[in-house]
């Protein structure tokens, strides 16, 4: 049996053909959107899902699944997850670890990025092109450390909020090679020419800050274009902060996060209970830690690491 594992989760694949799966997995395509993992094979009986995975040359299709408090089990028909040709069964991955972290009482946070920054540990939230990637490059070329450039696994501990995974692929927009003259070594490209950054080949420290659960310090939710000029910051207050949080952190369990044929929604009255619990939580810790900051991204990085 393949898994797909780290010590928060560990997902095991049925599936007809491993070494293609595998290979698949094994790629940065994946790994821009799952929480860091590691693949194995063993034929150890836990794990929190099992999916068993068809292989075949059809697009994704979900056959059946079966929710449960212990084990969640799918069965699905696809061809392996590639970029442009199949990239629904990488969302689907997401979601049913998603369920599985939250299932255990962690809050995963799509849309977000979290950088250290002068030994502090900021998270960045924001829709699509707000700025997440080019202020995580404009870190990586300072010296700074992506902890995460997508989706973010936090731990509530007492009074504190910490982050424990995260996604370990970089793609930023190569227009801020010239606009703010920042040349960083990349691994690969996308089709549209994008840079693809792997974080662990590049930054050896990450895991390491990683490994010690770092707490956040600050949550800014971004508002960046290249147009824009100085900063200007906002503070979140009341219900707005638990609106926002819960929209990124309910997402992807409830199949915001499209993917074709059709999202699932693997939401249950107990997931959401817990997610809601958690998220007051870190409302409460953070309500005068939460601001929305606009202006272009080197200026808006630049107020960040001051500050």
């Amino acid at each position: 049996m393949l898994k797909i594992k780290n010590r928060y989760f560990n997902i095991g694949v049925d599936c007809t053909n491993e070494d293609l799966l595998s290979e698949s997995l094994d790629t940065t395509f994946p790994r821009r959107y799952l929480p860091e993992y590691k693949l194995s094979r063993d034929n150890g009986v836990y794990v929190d899902a099992l999916v068993k995975w068809i292989i075949s040359n059809d697009r994704f299709e979900l056959i059946e699944y079966r929710l449960g408090e212990d084990k969640d089990s799918y069965i699905i028909r696809s061809s392996p997850p590639k970029p442009y040709i199949n990239e629904s069964p990488v969302f689907f991955l997401l979601q049913i670890i998603t369920r599985v972290l939250i299932k255990k009482g962690y809050i995963v946070l799509t849309d977000t990025s979290a950088v250290w920054i002068n030994g502090k540990t900021i998270l960045l939230v924001g829709y699509p092109h707000t700025g997440k990637s080019t202020l995580s490059a404009l870190a990586l070329y300072h010296g700074d450390i992506p902890l995460s450039t997508e989706n973010t696994v936090i731990e509530i501990d007492g009074g504190e909020a910490r982050i424990i995974n995260g996604t370990s692929v970089l793609v930023y927009d190569p227009r801020i090679e010239d606009l703010f003259n920042v040349k960083i070594k990349y691994d690969e490209l996308t089709r549209h020419g994008y840079r693809i950054i792997d974080l662990n080949k590049h930054v050896l420290d990450r895991k390491k800050i990683l490994e010690q659960k770092p707490v956040i310090n600050q949550i800014y939710i971004l508002h960046c274009s290249y147009r824009s000029g100085e900063p200007d910051l906002e503070p979140v207050r009341g219900r707005k902060i638990r609106k926002t949080l819960w929209y990124f952190a309910t997402a992807l369990i409830k199949g915001i996060d499209y993917y074709e044929p059709n999202p699932l929604d693997l939401s249950t009255d107990k997931e959401l209970e817990i997610l809601g619990k958690k998220i007051d939580r870190l409302g409460e810790i953070y309500g005068d830690k939460i601001n929305e900051i606009y202006g272009r991204h080197d200026k808006v990085y630049e107020y960040i690491r001051k500050h």
